[in-house]
């Protein structure tokens, strides 16, 4: 009884996806932080509470 072997076929594109997960990571934690330091300045520079902004 002969067994066959075979060897798991590798996406060659598994490094893009990965680049592009960490890109798009860092861009969300990026954008957030922007978000969380002008929310003040927003909120001084409108007269608007910060309840209310949106």
């Amino acid at each position: 009884m002969q067994q066959t072997t075979t060897q798991p076929t590798v996406d060659p594109h598994r490094w893009a996806v990965i680049i592009i997960l960490g890109i798009f990571a860092f861009m969300s934690n990026l954008d957030s932080s922007i978000v969380n330091i002008a929310i003040p300045v927003m909120t001084w520079d409108l007269h608007v509470p910060a309840s209310q902004m949106e």
